[in-house]
């Protein structure tokens, strides 16, 4: 995924984070980015449906991070599985493989 997004944006830096269990945590990722200059972050949840992660752990965790980086400009995005291109080929990548 994320060698797909960098191909598909030029010019930007992509980083993958997580929120538990495996590293980067979305924190260290954002530390990491803030610590290389870069000020202007888009978070985009691949989540595929809302839940608590999306609805509490990600708003605490974005606004500590803007809390104690001065500067910081984060923008969330909804989740990519409420996107309706991404539940179109979802739909169409499962009716292929149950027919």
């Amino acid at each position: 995924m994320r060698a797909r997004t960098a191909r598909a944006l030029p010019g930007a830096t992509v980083e993958l984070a997580y929120l538990e269990r495996i590293g980067p945590s979305l924190g260290a990722a954002i530390e990491s980015l803030y610590s290389r200059g870069l000020r202007r972050v888009s978070v985009v949840p691949a989540f595929v449906a809302p839940g608590g992660h999306l609805r509490n752990d990600l708003p605490r965790i974005l606004e500590g991070l803007a809390a104690r980086l001065p500067g910081l400009r984060l923008r969330l995005t909804p989740a990519i599985g409420e996107a309706a291109p991404v539940l179109d080929a979802a739909a169409k990548w499962i009716a292929r493989r149950t027919r």
